[in-house]
């Protein structure tokens, strides 16, 4: 089950739901079929090099990698929560250094981790279902944690906060925390989901709600009957020029939504790639097999990432699959579809679009950003005793 199943307890007062803003009128974006988009423009990549670290001790399997400075060394931090589990690579050195046990404090003995953030080398975010959200150091001792549900009274716009994103689900900007929520309504069946706002801006100081703001795209509430499986999901990115405007990738829009944090007004950018055009809509119910189906053959736009080197954006695009591999009569893997990179320059006008050959060397969902390219995890399944990760360079 879905976690908008799970009702849970969170208090806003009467004043601010009275206050509460209406849908933008700039909010309405050319169709999503429009033809007001950039000529494809194919770009080449290459392979810098590929790093192999030795793995004797270490967890060697993560769904997340990123990459940050430490005592003036690039260090690879690769995560699975799963395994509670953060190993620590020198890149440049090519070894591993360190691992960081995540749930040794007892503050997050049993509490299931969704997100992990690092905003500092000492301040790490660690985000949890029923929106329990804790502070970290280096070490992973607790040094401030939020416990939402008991911050807020639902209604029918505002019933939980959660871990809900395609990747991370809240970020700061200045004292206030920005983080996902969503209504009373469930996302699979009831359009109504789609029609209140996304995330609510919270003061951790003062633990309360300030206000609620983004709105999905009209086109996703036009059809009552249908929806895209997982339309509720999406990333999002802080814009590198202006802190006060935050770029919006949904699954299925060929367009970027820049929303502004300080007025709520939302403007639409074209970022459409060449793989993806139409997209299988499915009935507004709950089916476990057809949704099962759809994660693996749905081609979507996932995540968004800011290259700080480059001073480009990277908006990642998995393409459609067959259900089954057509030699093996096999399944295929939702986490290893065909995918390409669009690129974005820090205007976010349209570079072009790679496209990367060998996608079962490595998942679209688990890229990162460092000094020499773009760092991809590597699947190494036939030598477990290796963990290996991949460099790449779009050539612009």
């Amino acid at each position: 089950m879905h976690p908008m199943k799970n009702i849970i307890t969170l208090l806003v007062v009467l004043s601010f739901i009275s206050c509460q803003k209406e849908i933008p009128e700039n909010e309405a974006i050319p169709t999503n079929n429009s033809e007001e988009f950039n000529a494809y423009k194919p770009l080449q990549n290459t392979l810098v090099r590929t790093i192999s670290i030795p793995n004797d001790t270490i967890y060697g399997q993560y769904g997340k990698i990123e990459v940050g400075f430490e005592s003036g060394r690039e260090i690879i931090y690769a995560t699975n929560l799963m395994a509670n589990i953060m190993d620590n690579f020198d890149l440049a050195e090519a070894t591993h250094f360190k691992t960081n046990r995540i749930n040794n404090d007892p503050a997050l003995f049993n509490v299931p981790l969704s997100e992990i953030i690092r905003i500092s080398e000492d301040s790490i975010f660690l985000f949890g279902p029923g929106g329990r959200l804790f502070l970290v150091d280096n070490e992973m001792r607790v040094t401030n944690q939020w416990n939402f549900s008991r911050n807020i009274e639902p209604n029918d716009g505002l019933s939980g906060i959660d871990p809900l994103n395609s990747t991370e689900s809240f970020f700061l900007n200045g004292k206030s925390l920005f983080v996902r929520s969503y209504p009373a309504f469930n996302w699979d069946n009831e359009v109504e989901f789609y029609e209140k706002p996304f995330m609510v801006e919270y003061d951790l100081e003062k633990n309360e709600v300030i206000r609620q703001l983004g709105y999905f795209p009209k086109f996703m509430t036009d059809n009552k009957d249908e929806y895209f499986f997982n339309d509720y999901k999406f990333s999002w990115l802080k814009s590198n020029s202006d802190k006060n405007k935050l770029l919006v990738s949904f699954r299925r829009s060929h367009h970027l939504m820049v929303l502004d944090l300080e007025t709520g007004d939302q403007s639409f950018v074209p970022a459409k790639s060449n793989y993806l055009d139409r997209f299988n809509l499915m009935p507004r119910n709950y089916d476990p097999q057809n949704s099962f189906n759809a994660l693996i053959t749905n081609g979507i736009y996932h995540r968004l990432i800011y290259d700080q080197y480059r001073d480009v954006y990277y908006r990642i695009v998995a393409h459609d699959q067959p259900l089954k591999n057509p030699i093996t009569n096999r399944l295929n893997s939702a986490a290893y579809k065909p995918f390409s990179i669009i690129v974005l320059d820090k205007d976010l006008n349209y570079l072009g679009e790679s496209t990367f050959e060998n996608y079962n060397r490595f998942s679209y969902l688990n890229i990162s950003v460092c000094s020499e390219g773009l760092l991809f995890f590597v699947k190494n399944e036939s030598n477990e005793s290796v963990v290996q990760f991949d460099i790449f360079n779009i050539i612009l």
